[in-house]
Formats: C-alpha cells, structure tokens, sequence
C-alpha cells in the first residue's frame, strides 16, 4: 500500500473508500425484511458438486409440464409464484397507479384476485365447472389452485382437456386485462367464453390432446359423466 516514502496506492485507497458507499447500517424498519431474506436463505439446502436448477415442488418428477405454449407456461409459472404484473406488484416497484381491477371495476388488482375470484373471471370458472359437471370451491391462491387441479381424474380425454383449463383460462383473462388496461377495448363476457373455448380447441388439436375435428366435438368430450 505504500512506497518508498510512505505514499499510499491512490488507486486501491480511491476503491476502498467508494466501497463504504455501498454499505450503511439497517434502519429499524428493515429488520424485519432482513431477517425474512436471512431465513430463507439458511433454509435452502446445497448440493454440492452440482449445477443450481430450479424445481416446481408440487409434481412428482418436480418439472413443471403442461401441453400448452411455451410462453403460456412461463406465464402460469410466474403467476402462480405472484410474480406477474399486477397493479399491486406495480405498486410494489414504486409505479404511481390507481390500484383497482379494470375487469370487475372494484377492488385492488393482485394476481389472486384477477385470475381467481374477480367476478368476471369467476363466470368462466363457473362455466367450466357446468361444462365437465363437477362442484369444485377454488382455493385462495393461483399456487394451490394448481396444485390441487392436477391429475385429480385419471386419464382420457375429458382428463387431458382438464389438465390444461386453467392455463387457458388464466392466459385468456391476462390478455383481456392488457388489452382493456391499455387500449380501453372491453370484451363481453360471451366474447370471453367463445375466446377461451377458441384457444382451447387450438391448443388442443396442436398439441394432439384430444382428436377433434370441430369444437363441437371437443365440448362433447368435456364431461367426466360421460
């Protein structure tokens, strides 16, 4: 650090003091969020000699599968770790916006509500579960909705379209947030139902889920008492 006449290392001592910069101590206010970051990270355990992975913990082979887009995935994986943007995760990330939901008019927009219990939203649910003729409560959140849909009917068909409902059904309800939320154009509820069984059949025939050649055929299917 120092030469001959005792002269500091102006460029090491220069890194030193701006590295103080990025340090100060924790307001009182923060010990909470710290300790959460300091328990979650005590809670994950290492594997060492191995590369990091990500795993969806509510599958037995802990990948995260479904016959549906690639993007739709990622999109249904974001929503169901709360992660989309909602006008409280905005909020969150210090966007100024009024938090209400634009599709029921009411309430603050989170990722449970919008694609939950939004009364909009909850028609479509309703409809689905007339359609396959099941009585179904929905859970609270998008996360355990999943959990709990999953293989819940064996195999088939009816099984097969089931599996991939609240992929369309929240992809349908997130394009229709954006496009009232950013165009002001609202879709009617019937234009809604026609748009989920739309994609539905779309997604079904192009990933060979079912062997339907009209979405008449398809809605015949869509029954477990059949």
């Amino acid at each position: 650090m120092g030469g001959g006449l005792g002269i500091r290392n102006l460029i090491m001592f220069n890194k030193a003091l701006l590295g103080k910069w990025l340090w100060r101590a924790i307001k009182d206010w923060e010990l909470e969020a710290v300790v959460s970051k300091l328990d979650l990270l005590y809670s994950c355990s290492i594997t060492w000699g191995g590369l990091d992975s990500l795993h969806w913990k509510l599958s037995r082979s802990r990948k995260f599968e479904v016959k549906v887009p690639t993007r739709v995935a990622f999109f249904t994986w974001t929503a169901a770790l709360g992660k989309i943007l909602t006008i409280d995760n905005l909020r969150k990330r210090k966007v100024l916006i009024l938090d209400w939901c634009c599709m029921c008019k009411s309430g603050g927009e989170s990722v449970n509500h919008l694609l939950l219990p939004c009364p909009i939203t909850r028609d479509l649910w309703d409809m689905v579960f007339t359609l396959f003729g099941v009585c179904w409560v929905m859970p609270k959140g998008v996360e355990d909705s999943l959990a709990c849909w999953a293989g819940r009917f064996g195999k088939g068909e009816a099984a097969s379209l089931w599996k991939i409902i609240p992929h369309c059904l929240m992809w349908i309800i997130w394009c229709e947030r954006n496009a009232c939320t950013f165009t002001g154009v609202e879709a009617t509820v019937p234009a809604l139902k026609f748009s989920f069984f739309q994609t539905l059949f779309e997604w079904s025939t192009t990933f060979s889920i079912v062997h339907s050649d009209t979405m008449s055929d398809m809605l015949d299917l869509c029954s477990f008492h059949t």
